[in-house]
C-alpha cells in the first residue's frame, strides 16, 4: 500500500488536512503503509491528492481509505462502543462542518492568505505546467463550497468572516470541553478517528504563518488544545534531523526539519508518452504566449523580384 499526501512545513508532515486527516488514520492504526511525498496531481487518477494505492485499485477521499483500511481490520476505534462511535461520528460531522469551512475560507479565498502563503507554497513544490493554473483551481473550488454555504459570500464577504470566525470559535470551545483534561478525545490511551479530524485542521490554522488567522488566536487561549496538538506532533510525528533512504512504514514514520516525509519517491520515472505530451504541450503553450503578447511575430512573405516585373508588365 501506498499514500500520496501534499508536501509538508512548518514543522508538520503536511498542510493539506486531508492529507493530514489519512495520515494521522494510519499512524493511530498502526497500517504498514508507505508515504509518498507527491506534489504533482497528474499522478492521481482523478487529479486530486492525497490517495491511497493498493494495486490497481485507488482510493482519493479520508472516508474511503478510512473505509478501506477498516475493510483490511485497521482502524483506531475498535477498543470503542457503539455509544462511543456514534458520538464519534456526530463529533465528525461537526467539526467538519465548521471547521473545514474555516480552512477552504482563510486558507484559499481570503485574498491575502492566497497570495503571500498557500499560492506560493502550492506553487513552489507544482510541475511547472501545473504552477500557471493549479493554485487557481483550488481556490476556485473553495469559493465553490464557501458561496454553497453562504448565498451572499461575494456581496456581503465581512459578514460572512465574521460569522466563519464566530462558529469557528463557538468549535473550538466545544472541542476544549469535550477534550478536557484527557489526552485524546474519546478518553482512551491512544487517539481515535476523532482525534485524527481534529488534529488535521487544528494543527494548520496552529502552524502555518497566514497572514490573517483568528482561528490561531482561538487555538492559543486554550492551552489544552495547544497542548494536545504538541502532544500527538510529538507522538505520532517526530521530527528527524535528515533524510533516511529506503521503505519506510507508517509505525516508523521521521520527518525532516521543515516537515517533508522521509521515504519519498518522487523520483519515480514518468512513461515516455507522458515526458513528449509535456514537452509539446509546455512548447506550444509558450509560443502562444509569446504570439499574443507579441513576444513572437510571424514571418510575412515578400512578393518576389519576379511577381513584381509580372504586376508591372499588367499594369
Amino acid at each position: 500500500m501506498k499514500l500520496y499526501i501534499w508536501a509538508g512545513a512548518w514543522g508538520l508532515p503536511s498542510i493539506d488536512p486531508d492529507s493530514l486527516q489519512c495520515l494521522a488514520n494510519i499512524r493511530f492504526a498502526g497500517v504498514p503503509v508507505k508515504i509518498n511525498e507527491c506534489n504533482n496531481p497528474w499522478r492521481s487518477p482523478v487529479g486530486r491528492i492525497p490517495f491511497l494505492q493498493v494495486g490497481s485499485q485507488c482510493m482519493q477521499s479520508p472516508n474511503d481509505i478510512s473505509a478501506y483500511l477498516r475493510s483490511r481490520n485497521f482502524s483506531a476505534d475498535y477498543g470503542l462502543s457503539s455509544v462511543e462511535c456514534a458520538e464519534t461520528l456526530a463529533y465528525m460531522e461537526f467539526v467538519w462542518d465548521t471547521l473545514q469551512i474555516a480552512y477552504q475560507y482563510f486558507g484559499w479565498v481570503h485574498q491575502a492568505n492566497f497570495d503571500d502563503v498557500m499560492r506560493p507554497f502550492i506553487g513552489k513544490r507544482l510541475p511547472w505546467v501545473y504552477k500557471m493554473w493549479y493554485p487557481e483551481k483550488i481556490r476556485k473550488r473553495a469559493v465553490g463550497v464557501i458561496t454553497s454555504v453562504y448565498s451572499d459570500a461575494e456581496g456581503q464577504p465581512e459578514s460572512v468572516e465574521r460569522y466563519i470566525t464566530q462558529k469557528t470559535q463557538n468549535c473550538i470551545k466545544l472541542l476544549s470541553e469535550k477534550l478536557g483534561s484527557r489526552e485524546f478525545f474519546m478518553g482512551k490511551s491512544s487517539p481515535t478517528t476523532i482525534d485524527s479530524v481534529v488534529f488535521s485542521y487544528l494543527s494548520f490554522f496552529w502552524k502555518v504563518p497566514l497572514a490573517h488567522n483568528p482561528v490561531k488566536e482561538f487555538i492559543k487561549a486554550t492551552p489544552t488544545l495547544e497542548s494536545y496538538l504538541a502532544r500527538i506532533l510529538q507522538r505520532y510525528f517526530p521530527v528527524g534531523p535528515r533524510k533516511i533512504e529506503g521503505q519506510i512504514s507508517s509505525t516508523r514514520l521521521v520527518y525532516g526539519m521543515d516537515g517533508e516525509v522521509i521515504g519519498s519517491d518522487d523520483s519515480t520515472e514518468y512513461p515516455l508518452s507522458h515526458k513528449i505530451f509535456a514537452i509539446v504541450f509546455t512548447t506550444a503553450l509558450m509560443m502562444w504566449y509569446g504570439y499574443r503578447n507579441q513576444i513572437v511575430r510571424l514571418p510575412r512573405s515578400e512578393p518576389s523580384i519576379a511577381q513584381e516585373d509580372d504586376d508591372e508588365y499588367w499594369e
